[in-house]
């Protein structure tokens, strides 16, 4: 069957061809043009599209198509242009990810993409003023992506960056799970998962305990006053995370700097910023990329809501620092900023989720000398037998 662009082109009108391409036109739009004194052929050819937009949006997605429909692939990602990662069913040769180049998607491609898809379902896009786009795709497949100042790569293109995700329908041609597939056996109740909340992990050294909540993937808040090296200490132990990882950051200016190839990050500044692009927004975006460890910079009143939000999502750890001279404090600071921008919250309440959920590590000066030193370690308080089995 021949696409609405070849029908075009067939009909001897490419001009029109071409201002549909470029403009992404509505519904509306086209079924206006439909009317207009243009060659007949040309009017057949929208009218007898059910929905001429719809086509359009099918011949721009091919280039993508291709992956985010393979029957192995369960979701596709972009971090910059010419780069996509496969996310597989299964794992291969110890690889849950796969990097295929795509020298094909570049900037303006993938933008001619989101916003076409904007189009498509009536939602504004724009990289400066709502550069966010949802959207469910033609046969199902969720759709994701920003573009713009709020994301970046690297730092090397001053327009931004993009990312996109795609998660693929279920498939009527796959095998269905079953119980078994969760580890679940008649007879037998599911073990713990051993994490460093575990009480057993005081026999661990202290150096042990931070690496192995980077293994865990567990919530870490680092605590210190000025210039103890908290951003420092956060960037040495990113180095212990696997390089397999997909890793995430959201900072209001870029500091944190790794070398995880499947990475984005989220730029929030707390003064300049697109008005539709806030904390709400922001966790939208990051829970739908599907990291699996996200690094916030420094809590402010502006980032600690959505801090706190992230780590109820099971989207991946939250790393975060944070100014205070104990754990103590440091535990009332994140409740004083999340209160603060929201006026609603119960502060028990967040002081205690703040407890269960984060790992502390507190950072001194040594008086006199440059060093500094960690002078404490706090687990989270709710063991991970306790948060499984939901009895005391």
């Amino acid at each position: 069957m021949l696409s609405l662009f070849e029908r075009l082109d067939r009909a001897g009108v490419p001009a029109l061809r071409h201002y549909l391409a470029e403009r992404w036109l509505s519904t509306n739009e086209v079924e206006t043009l439909a009317s207009a004194p243009v060659a007949r052929a040309a009017r057949l050819a929208i009218v007898n599209e059910q929905d001429a937009a719809r086509a359009i949006l099918n011949q721009m997605l091919t280039p993508l198509s291709e992956y985010y429909t393979h029957v192995d692939v369960e979701e596709i990602v972009m971090n910059r242009p010419q780069e996509v990662w496969l996310k597989n069913r299964r794992v291969r040769e110890g690889l849950l990810w796969e990097r295929v180049e795509a020298p094909h998607l570049t900037f303006e491609i993938v933008r001619r993409i989101i916003s076409v898809v904007a189009n498509v379902t009536e939602q504004p896009f724009g990289e400066d003023s709502v550069p966010t786009v949802y959207a469910e795709l033609p046969g199902g497949h969720r759709f994701t992506a920003a573009m713009g100042k709020i994301v970046d790569y690297d730092g090397s293109d001053p327009r931004g960056s993009l990312v996109l995700a795609i998660r693929q329908a279920p498939r009527k041609d796959i095998k269905k799970v079953d119980y078994e597939s969760y580890g679940l056996e008649a007879g037998k109740l599911v073990e713990p998962v051993f994490k460093v909340s575990d009480e057993t992990m005081t026999y661990f050294g202290s150096m042990e305990i931070l690496q192995q909540a980077m293994r865990e993937e567990t919530h870490v808040l680092i605590s210190g006053g000025t210039a103890t090296g908290k951003t420092t200490l956060l960037d040495r132990m990113i180095e212990d995370l696997p390089l397999t990882r997909r890793v995430a950051t959201v900072e209001d200016t870029r500091e944190l700097r790794f070398k995880h190839p499947n990475r984005f990050h989220v730029v929030l500044p707390r003064t300049e910023t697109t008005r539709h692009f806030d904390e709400k927004a922001a966790t939208n975006l990051l829970t739908r990329m599907t990291p699996d460890v996200i690094i916030a910079g420094e809590l402010s009143t502006r980032n600690a809501g959505l801090i706190l939000n992230l780590t109820g999502t099971g989207h991946g750890a939250m790393m975060t620092t944070i100014h205070a001279e104990s754990p103590e404090l440091a535990i009332e600071r994140f409740t004083d900023l999340v209160t603060d921008s929201r006026s609603s919250s119960d502060p028990k309440r967040v002081a205690a989720s703040i407890r269960g959920k984060f790992l502390i590590i507190q950072l001194k000066k040594v008086h006199g000398t440059s060093r500094r030193q960690v002078t404490e370690i706090r687990l989270p308080e709710i063991t991970a037998s306790t948060s499984i089995s939901g009895q005391p």
